[in-house]
């Protein structure tokens, strides 16, 4: 009890004491103050760390003072206490600056993130700099993570999200998807729950100690959806250069088979890389091409079944000996062993990988893969250079479960057959336009073009005799329908018809960067609802106006990508040297335009002919414009329009009697009906103004026999007046061969 009693008679007890009492009372007064936000959450914060700071002082001088008081010291020592004092005084003065630095320091940093952050992050936002957003976004949150504004702010940038591995401990780190940085940041250890992602395509890679390193893309949309999971393969648990993919119910993201049923498919390896020439030439080698064991599938040719002799003849290399189309004397050329082997037939790569002890993919298995809504990020990572194959890996374009070179380098061979006894290949190859990495197509399964390979899977637990079933594709007889008459098609046509209402257009952006012309970036009204819509025109820098103008209507690219501010032109660049202007419209649906719209393809829906007759107007809309430029020659319009462009040109041209002239580079009817006010069959009879068709002969896309020449020949245009050259190619033509023929149609036609 004494010990009690003197502790409270000390001054050090009541110096504290009475020093955390107004404590109390100070934070007790500030609180409701601070609830009405008279005084922000900053200062309380500020005071209630000074007040604590002090608390030791206070005790301090309590001390100092019972020692005075006393006025006893000890025999062994003797204490100044004016010297104690005058250091306790230094030591306060000391705290208290390095403290208001310190705070002077964070509330300078908060100042900046609400008056200079939050606003930069706001443009980001509004820029589409997810990127840029979301790292601005993590720099805030470390000083004020439950503003307002920030808070607001987080479902435009990212995406809470969780990540899973089998077996867990496993480091997950991350980068962009497509970044040229190879540097990855460390996410955490799985699992890992409740983390901020970006709102973009991202690459992980999964590491564990004796596990296969995985690396694969995903989105944080579908992370927060339920494919959050990754699963690893311990070192020497799989084939070699192979990936595990999970099976399930599985559906196709493919247009224009997106409407089929999905099937359950068990799960699967699958090759990371494409089958290279030196694995093919161990086939070879091995007498492959002798030996009956590996050649399961029944030769067919022209509806007959063919004997094995006569169909093995059939797979002669360039100099008559047995190996792909592309070889010589039996061997891939020299320093080429890397790169995927090509000039292969269906037969081929089906023996290949029986060979193997593997199977061709199904569409299924491929599509589930290679996963099509990747395609924005993927496909520019990816070989469409037009330049020929690349060592397999090369190029960065990774699927989300780790494959490479599933988009470009070569077209990969799938085991299912069409209704038309043509097989399935995917992907697209180099020589090829890049948005047939989306679409499905169709070859003889004799075919040995140079952009023809494969690669193989193997199915784990079980078949998936479903997954091969025969894909129906759509066929029509062109030649055999009838068009509506006259009466009906006038009521069609005044579907297009509008109010020219102001167009109220601006000049958003100038850009004279480029040697041979200046782009403009223009906005204006539509002729439907209060939107706006915007076009890019570009015109030559030397010649002289008024210019003949292109109105261009783009491939289906534009469907699947979301960002036009980097239009490729360098197709058409030819145009703007030889001082033809362009009009390039964004149409309903396409870049950042977004409807929603999946596909090129017509079907019977009213959302899709709501778009076609979108698309009329915002073309007509577009030429409106351009009769308010003087330096614009109306009175010499071409309509130009390429893969779905060109398609489109047999209804874009009827509805719009200004142009002068048409050409359709690499087009031809589609298979897929729509409803009768959209479908061209309806159109292309009208269709009378002088036009040429340029196409490959192999076009998967628009066959020659079943497309191109019924196109061609309901064309209403006199015979005089059109043209239909075909060449040996696929879905393009000859570049060479393009500008001849363009620029000498444009100048026959135009005035």
């Amino acid at each position: 009890m004494s010990f009690i009693n003197d502790l409270k008679s000390s001054k050090t007890f009541k110096y504290t004491a009475s020093y955390l009492g107004v404590c109390f009372v100070a934070l007790q007064v500030m609180d409701p103050l601070t609830e009405r936000e008279i005084i922000s959450g900053e200062l309380f914060e500020f005071f209630l760390y000074l007040l604590i700071s002090c608390i030791p002082l206070s005790a301090i001088f309590g001390f100092i003072a019972d020692r005075k008081n006393k006025q006893t010291l000890s025999n062994k020592f003797h204490f100044n206490f004016n010297i104690i004092g005058a250091f306790v005084g230094l030591f306060i003065i000391f705290y208290l600056s390095i403290t208001n630095l310190q705070l002077k320091q964070k509330y300078s940093e908060i100042d900046w993130a609400r008056q200079e952050a939050i606003p930069q992050l706001y443009e980001y936002i509004n820029d589409s700099k997810v990127m840029d957003a979301f790292k601005l976004a993590k720099q805030i949150e470390n000083l004020i993570p439950d503003d307002s504004m920030l808070v607001r702010a987080w479902p435009k940038i990212g995406r809470k999200v969780s990540i899973f591995t089998e077996p867990e401990g496993a480091q997950v780190y991350w980068k962009k998807y497509g970044s040229e940085n190879n540097n990855l940041d460390l996410i955490g250890t799985s699992p890992i729950t409740d983390i901020y992602l970006p709102n973009t395509w991202i690459l992980f890679n999964i590491e564990k100690e004796n596990y296969i390193t995985s690396s694969q893309a995903n989105h944080p949309y579908y992370l927060s959806t339920g494919e959050n999971k990754f699963i690893l393969n311990e070192i020497g648990s799989i084939p070699e250069d192979m990936v595990f993919v999970s099976g399930g119910m599985t559906a196709l993201n493919i247009p224009g088979l997106d409407h089929l049923e999905k099937i359950d498919i068990p799960s699967y390896y699958i090759d990371i890389y494409e089958v290279t020439n030196e694995l093919y030439q161990e086939f070879v080698d091995a007498g492959g091409y002798r030996n009956k064991e590996y050649w399961v599938e029944n030769f067919e040719k022209n509806g007959k079944k063919i004997s094995f002799k006569m169909a093995i003849e059939q797979f002669q290399d360039a100099t008559g000996v047995l190996g792909p189309s592309n070889w010589e004397a039996g061997n891939y050329k020299e320093g080429e062993g890397k790169h995927p082997v090509s000039g292969i037939s269906w037969y081929e790569a089906s023996a290949y990988a029986k060979y193997k002890g593997k199977k061709l993919p199904t569409i299924y298995h491929w599509n589930k893969a290679a996963n099509t809504r990747l395609s924005s990020y993927l496909v520019p990572k990816s070989n469409f250079d037009n330049k020929g194959t690349s060592p397999v890996g090369q190029y960065k374009g990774v699927s989300h479960v780790g494959v490479y070179d599933i988009a470009g380098n070569v077209r990969e061979w799938c085991s299912n057959e069409t209704n038309t006894k043509q097989k399935v290949i995917l992907g697209g190859g180099f020589d090829d336009l890049t948005y047939m990495f989306n679409d499905v197509y169709s070859q003889d399964a004799w075919d040995r073009s140079v952009t023809n390979g494969f690669r193989c899977i193997i199915n784990i637990d079980g078949d998936s005799k479903k997954a091969e079933n025969i894909v129906e594709l759509p066929q029509r007889d062109f030649l055999s329908e009838k068009p509506v008459n006259d009466e009906t098609f006038q009521l069609y046509l005044s579907m297009y018809k509008y109010d020219k209402k102001p167009l109220d257009s601006e000049v958003e952006i100038i850009d004279e960067n480029s040697e041979f012309y200046i782009r403009e970036k223009i906005t204006f009204n539509t002729s439907y609802g209060n939107e706006r819509m915007f076009a890019y025109l570009y015109t030559p820098k030397k010649h002289t106006p008024p210019y003949k103008t292109i109105v261009y209507f783009p491939g289906s690219g534009a469907i699947h990508n979301r960002n036009s501010s980097k239009l490729n032109l360098s197709r058409l660049d030819f145009l703007l040297k030889s001082g033809y202007a362009i009009i390039y419209p964004i149409y309903k649906g396409t870049f950042e335009r977004d409807t929603g719209l999946k596909s090129d393809y017509g079907d019977e829906t009213v959302f899709y002919k709501d778009h076609v007759i979108w698309w009329g107007k915002d073309l007509r809309r577009s030429i409106d414009y351009l009769e308010t430029r003087k330096d614009i020659d109306t009175n010499n319009l071409a309509y130009y329009g390429t893969s779905w462009g060109g398609e489109m040109g047999a209804i874009m041209v009827p509805i719009e009697p200004r142009f002068k002239a048409a050409i359709l580079y690499v087009a031809g009817m589609i298979m897929q009906r729509s409803l009768p006010e959209v479908d061209a069959i309806n159109y292309i009879g009208r269709l009378k103004i002088p036009t040429i068709m340029l196409n490959g002969k192999y076009d998967h896309f628009f066959p020659l026999e079943s497309s191109q020449i019924p196109m061609f020949k309901l064309m209403g245009t006199p015979k005089k007046d059109k043209k239909h050259y075909v060449y040996e190619s696929g879905h393009f033509v000859p570049r060479e061969e393009m500008i001849n023929q363009s620029l000498s149609w444009l100048r026959k036609y135009l005035n």
